[in-house]
């Protein structure tokens, strides 16, 4: 079960129901019908489920209600995931009385009295709690979830899906850019909480000192036309790439991958990077500082500084054998600890614990 969503969560959400094992597992996917979920997920069965954009009492235990309905008796288990998924999904499994997990994929913020009362409800009724990152899991326990509960594991994606093939090396020439210009590319949802504001005046000093340098943003969000308006003003220069269906392409292309954000659960894209063989400047940041070694495969800086961003970044881009080095710890790293199928194996015990 699973609200609207995209980005990260959408992609571990794909990964996991395409990824299960067919002679064990039989996925149904409840979310609203604009939900849709990566390619190859099309054989996935989707049963729509509305649920209003904001928290409101009255629609969300109607959808509970619903929800709970439409679980038949052939349903083993109910996983839910991000915090508004489980307030649904875990409730709704509750009244139906089937086993209920949750995969908590961001930091949980700071809640008002009535969220943190409704995050120890979900956290109580939830038989296991997963957290993608331990900086996720530690926000949960502070929010008031019983340690006990909760089981840390990581997203992991298909390393092999990033290898690059002959379509990407057309992207320079398509996008004509200057085979001597160095390029640094980042990818996310345009949002506050990604900080590309900061990635976007970082480029802008980046960019007096050496005017070759270009910056992609690949993404699309509610932030985009103001960071548009920002790029206007003081680096012009930046291209906004929008959404597209493969990011794998423009990872390829960067000597160096961009993660400034002010938050992240993990942060899918730096595994992506990674399994591209690319360095990664980031932000010391929740489970970005698990995902990335610092000054093995990446560098962290101080976040919503453009500072310390256009420093990591010059130095990054001023060392040919540290974006190798970096590169190449990066991909031991993801191959060995973040590569799906283990992802998946994990997520599938814990389903055989909880509904056998």
């Amino acid at each position: 079960m699973v609200r609207p969503a995209t980005g990260g969560m959408r992609k571990h959400v794909s990964i996991l129901t395409r990824g299960l094992d067919p002679a064990r597992f039989v996925s149904t996917l409840f979310a609203p019908a604009t939900v849709v979920l990566d390619p190859g997920c099309e054989f996935i069965p989707h049963r729509p489920l509305v649920i209003s954009a904001r928290a409101s009492l009255a629609s969300d235990l109607k959808a509970i209600l619903n929800l709970s309905s439409m679980l038949c008796s052939e349903t083993d288990i109910v996983h839910a995931h991000g915090l508004r998924g489980a307030w649904i999904g875990v409730l709704a499994a509750r009244k139906a009385g089937i086993p209920a997990l949750f995969t908590a994929h961001n930091l949980v913020p700071h809640l008002n009295p009535l969220a943190l009362f409704c995050m120890r409800m979900v956290g109580k009724s939830s038989d296991r709690i997963v957290a993608v990152s331990h900086a996720v899991a530690a926000s949960l326990v502070k929010a008031g979830v019983q340690p006990d509960r909760v089981v840390v594991i990581p997203n992991g994606i298909d390393v092999d899906a990033f290898m690059i093939d002959a379509g990407d090396t057309c992207l320079r020439t398509e996008l004509a850019i200057a085979s001597n210009a160095r390029v640094i590319v980042a990818v996310g949802r345009l949002a506050p909480e990604k900080g590309f504001d900061v990635l976007i005046r970082a480029y802008s000093v980046l960019r007096r000192l050496t005017p070759s340098i270009e910056l992609l943003i690949v993404g699309s969000g509610p932030s985009e036309s103001q960071l548009k308006r920002l790029a206007a003003d003081l680096a012009p220069n930046t291209r906004f790439v929008g959404a597209v269906t493969k990011v794998a392409p423009y990872l390829h292309l960067a000597d160096v991958v961009a993660i400034p954000s002010f938050a992240e659960g993990q942060g899918i894209v730096a595994l992506e990077a990674m399994a591209c063989r690319k360095p990664i400047v980031a932000s010391r940041v929740g489970g970005l500082v698990e995902t990335i070694r610092d000054l093995q495969s990446g560098l962290l800086v101080l976040p919503g500084s453009p500072e310390a961003l256009a420093d990591a970044l010059t130095t990054v881009l001023a060392d040919e054998r540290m974006r190798v080095a970096f590169g190449k710890k990066g991909f031991e790293v993801v191959e060995s600890e973040y590569s799906a199928a283990k992802m998946i194996r994990a997520i599938e015990e814990e389903y055989l614990r909880l509904a056998w």
